[in-house]
């Protein structure tokens, strides 16, 4: 008899432990759990399975006749959620991220908590239900029945035939059951079928003018493709950025912009990471994990191996990918001046922070130590974003987002004079700097003369980008940069993919 699965989705066995962590670390997850059960008894069961979908390389779902009814609901679900357009932009960001899968899962079980109709809750629960009372008569009939068989062993007849006769009921209790769960999954279906929209799904998309809203729907644009955002952290924290960036319009449309420039960068540069390495020279020897080999990666997921592997890495043997040959030498910082004057304020803002944030991804790969520098006029103070090998907090990136200076003047001279004093004590040669403007500005002759010095000793380029969207002089500008784009595209676009391809090439 094949064994019925509780999950929808097909899971690996690290997926399964990373989740018992998270349920063990996550106060917040614990308090989502308890509420939602109190509605509908298997919701734990569909958070788990979301989080699965999200966090997963490749999730596939179970064949319906492989799911116990109970996880017919969450197949359902995850059916509906995994056509999303919401949902595949969220899997762009948290495929193998503990903590963006974790925000992320909640976020949608919230959704689905919300969306689903009484009537479906009301028979996930009848199922529930059913399923202990099934499991129930199963384990009963199976007692009585091996206590009949010892009692004949012993000539009890008596004890023998009460406990057959015991097997029986129960035996007739779990047909009733079996029967009751094949009528209880035939309702649910036919809720499902009858309840809600499939075409909108979640994403907010509708087909005709007018329509009512989905089931699960947002209303809103949806998360972005803003892979990468969500780094490293105490999920914790994460938790109490979320809200703040489901309700800013602002960020959300910044996330949207992130996720455009991205598919221009990947399109210009591919993708970086370890399938990009065309040749692995042979097997070295340390504790650096993201080239450490796959087999090292089982015996941290073994509970019986896992402190051998903490020791390996401790000891620095693990074994690894040697990739020495093939990596660049460090470089210098990424820092990026942002043009914060009123005229900045809109589309051009938002343009030039999804650029700032797009070429924070490949700080990360590059492991850049990068900093974002917002200036105005003279008398503005910077606001200034200092952000180790690329690796953004949330509470950095939300206030990166949100920041905004609306000065009434411009003052370039400030923001490359911070810039030059962050590459004085970089310990890498060959930064960039990536300045963003819209504006004219007079540069003096004597700061001209410095930065250049400046640049031949620290070998620094200087990249500018304008989003004017007019007919503004670029001779200010031109006087210290070695290289500028024009972006007339209100998303960035069209000077995307060269300005990548500089960054990424070194």
């Amino acid at each position: 008899m094949m064994v019925l699965k509780r999950n929808a989705v097909i899971l690996n066995t690290s997926a399964k432990e990373i989740y018992e962590w998270l349920g063990r670390h996550s106060g917040e997850l614990g308090r989502l759990l308890a509420n939602g059960e109190r509605s509908v008894s298997l919701f734990p069961f569909l958070v788990e399975d979301i989080f699965y979908a999200l966090y997963q390389d490749s999730p596939r779902l179970h064949s319906i006749n492989e799911v116990s009814t109970g996880a017919r609901l969450n197949r359902l679900v995850l059916e509906q959620l995994m056509k999303s357009r919401e949902f595949k932009n969220a899997r762009s960001f948290s495929r193998g991220n503990l903590p963006a899968s974790g925000i992320t899962a909640m976020y949608f079980a919230e959704l689905v908590l919300a969306g689903l109709p009484r009537e479906i809750a009301d028979t996930a629960n009848e199922i529930f239900v059913s399923e202990e009372e099934l499991e129930a008569a199963l384990l009963n009939r199976e007692v009585s029945t091996k206590i009949a068989r010892i009692a004949a062993d012993s000539t009890r007849e008596d004890i023998r035939l009460a406990y057959e006769n015991t097997a029986r009921e129960w035996q007739v209790k779990s047909e009733e059951s079996q029967k009751k769960l094949r009528n209880l999954a035939a309702r649910l279906s036919m809720l499902w079928n009858t309840s809600g929209s499939r075409r909108t799904a979640i994403s907010g998309n509708s087909d005709t003018k007018g329509e009512k809203r989905a089931r699960f729907e947002t209303g809103n644009e949806g998360l972005g493709d803003n892979k990468g955002v969500w780094t490293r952290g105490d999920l914790g924290n994460h938790l109490k950025l979320v809200e703040t960036y489901y309700h800013s319009p602002k960020l959300k449309r910044l996330a949207d912009r992130v996720g455009r420039l991205r598919e221009v960068r990947e399109q210009r540069t591919g993708r970086s990471g370890l399938e990009d390495i065309s040749e692995v020279r042979g097997i070295d020897y340390g504790n650096d994990l993201s080239v450490v080999v796959p087999e090292e990666w089982l015996d941290y997921f073994d509970p019986f191996k896992k402190n051998l592997f903490k020791k390996k890495y401790a000891d620095e043997t693990l074994c690894l990918y040697d990739l020495k040959a093939k990596r660049p030498q460090g470089k210098g910082s990424l820092i990026i001046c942002l043009d914060n004057s009123g005229s900045m304020q809109g589309p051009k803002e938002e343009t030039s922070k999804a650029i700032a944030i797009a070429l924070m991804e490949i700080a990360v790969s590059q492991k850049r130590d990068f900093v974002v520098i917002m200036f105005g006029g003279p008398d503005d103070e910077l606001r200034v974003f200092d952000i180790p090998k690329g690796r953004c907090t949330p509470e950095q990136l939300v206030e990166i987002g949100e920041h905004f200076l609306c000065s009434a003047g411009t003052d370039f001279e400030k923001p490359l004079h911070e810039a030059l004093r962050y590459l004085e004590k970089d310990k890498y040669p060959g930064a960039d700097i990536v300045f963003i403007t819209d504006g004219v500005c007079s540069v003096s002759r004597e700061f001209l003369a410095g930065f250049a010095a400046a640049k031949r000793a620290r070998r620094f380029r200087t990249v500018a980008v304008m989003v004017n969207y007019g007919n503004v002089s670029k001779s200010p500008v031109e006087t210290f940069c070695d290289e500028l784009l024009v972006s007339k595209d209100l998303k960035g676009i069209d000077v995307a993919g060269e300005l990548f391809g500089q960054m990424q090439g070194g």
